[in-house]
């Protein structure tokens, strides 16, 4: 499932590490930022991202298992694998997509917070935040949709269905 000797170990040893530690320190960060005391604008946008990112490394994680013997030559998971692996990918590239968006909502509060303190304050409405927050993720699921369509994959067993393989096409080709 590698191609070099370096994407093999980064697949091996460094990503599961790093996502790990990144599910790990997401839901650190949300047991922070959901604590009443620490409601804001910002603190919310930040919880989204913290959100979207623990979904992107679960979503990463069957990319990371294909690269392990135990997983590679099993049947049902190579079958799971090889049929969902194109939605896997295009559901991580919208988790992802929400967590780019947060940042800059996070970065215009913090703007407008710094450029007009008052108004940042006074005429914020809560009810907005929740309309934010539900336009960044279907504008992001929207953007990032057509990848699940972009490819076909065809998976074939082989070796009288004791073997499965797969080789994902352009739909345009």
């Amino acid at each position: 499932m590698s191609g070099t000797t370096l994407e093999y170990n980064l697949q091996r040893y460094f990503y599961p590490a790093l996502a790990i530690f990144g599910i790990l320190g997401n839901v650190l960060n949300l047991t922070v930022l959901l604590n009443k005391s620490m409601r804001s604008r910002a603190n919310s946008f930040l919880a989204v991202l913290a959100f979207a990112d623990i979904i992107f490394l679960f979503l990463l994680f069957p990319n990371i298992l294909a690269n392990y013997s135990v997983f590679t030559f099993n049947w049902y998971f190579r079958w799971f694998y090889l049929h969902s692996k194109v939605h896997l990918i295009s559901l991580a590239n919208w988790c992802s997509s929400v967590a780019h968006w947060c940042v800059i909502a996070v970065c215009a509060d913090r703007l407008l917070g710094i450029q007009n303190p008052l108004y940042a304050r006074a005429t914020w409405r809560w009810w907005k935040l929740p309309l934010v927050t539900t336009v960044i993720v279907f504008t992001s699921g929207l953007l990032t949709c057509y990848q699940h369509f972009e490819y076909f994959c065809l998976v074939r067993s082989y070796c009288r269905e004791t073997q499965l393989y797969s080789r994902c096409l352009p739909v345009n080709a």
